[in-house]
């Protein structure tokens, strides 16, 4: 996923925040789907909170607010695969344990990944930086690469003994959409807020 896309989908993750919240209150995420969850926490949103998702600006450095929006999102996004794999009872402990350890190696990709492209942008901005430096940086990137596929094909192996074929099919396309049918359920949400404000 690009960078842009990265802040917008953070920017959709800002806006979810306060209307999941409200969601949680209502008790709408012990009742509902993740379908459900995602509208509850969608029509609580303040209108205001919509100029971040125009804006779709660089979030901020990691914190407390950046940790509550991961966990959001991971809830969702857990809420929503196990709604399109429908596991059994036997199949869903085992698939939970390998995908949050999955996650979390991935995210410890993506902060690796994150930090060396920071590092590369200053080293550019240095003009004492040798040929050397940039070398070694973006040999680094390429093993932070080959380590997260690496990482990748070893889920794959493992959900092969606990999904069915059409279990690991459903997952493979959720995992490539997920994040892009999110950005659209919240876009198409704040064009019909515009549309109805619009009509007052």
């Amino acid at each position: 996923m690009n960078t842009r896309i990265v802040y917008i989908v953070t920017a959709a993750v800002i806006v979810l925040m306060a209307g999941m919240t409200s969601a949680q209150d209502t008790g709408c995420t012990q009742t509902c789907g993740a379908d459900a969850m995602l509208a509850c926490a969608l029509s609580s949103v303040p209108s205001g909170m919509e100029i971040m998702l125009a804006q779709a600006g660089p979030p901020p450095p990691p914190g407390r607010g950046h940790q509550r929006r991961q966990k959001h999102l991971e809830q969702l996004r857990m809420l929503k695969l196990l709604e399109a794999l429908d596991l059994t009872e036997d199949q869903e402990t085992e698939f939970l344990s390998a995908f949050r350890k999955m996650r979390k190696q991935q995210d410890e990709f993506e902060a690796t990944r994150r930090q060396i492209v920071n590092d590369l942008s200053a080293r550019l901005q240095d003009s004492s930086v040798t040929e050397q430096d940039l070398l070694q940086l973006v040999d680094r990137f390429s093993e932070n690469e080959r380590g997260r596929q690496q990482q990748m094909d070893a889920y794959i192996k493992e959900m092969k003994t606990i999904l069915t074929a059409e279990q690991l099919a459903r997952m493979v396309i959720f995992q490539d959409r997920f994040e892009a049918e999110l950005l659209d359920q919240v876009r198409s949400f704040q064009q019909r807020r515009q549309q109805n404000q619009g009509g007052r």
